[in-house]
């Protein structure tokens, strides 16, 4: 288990922000209350990957990329 800013990151994890980092937003991305939203076209860099693992928000960022 990889360990990033004293939060463990599980396997899956680990392997969801490597799917991440680099990709464009298709769509603006907002989890429920609004602590975590990014527009349309930003591209996902391992410190907001980080941010929406934070928030729980990687399977949102996960299914608005290709």
């Amino acid at each position: 288990m990889l360990k990033v800013a004293s939060t463990p990151l599980s396997n899956e994890d680990a392997l969801l922000l490597d799917f991440l980092i680099g990709k464009t937003l298709n769509d603006d991305v907002a989890n429920a209350d609004d602590t975590f939203a990014l527009p349309k076209g930003t591209e996902i860099t391992r410190e907001i990957a980080l941010d929406a693992k934070k928030h729980d928000a990687l399977l949102l960022l996960t299914m608005s990329v290709d």
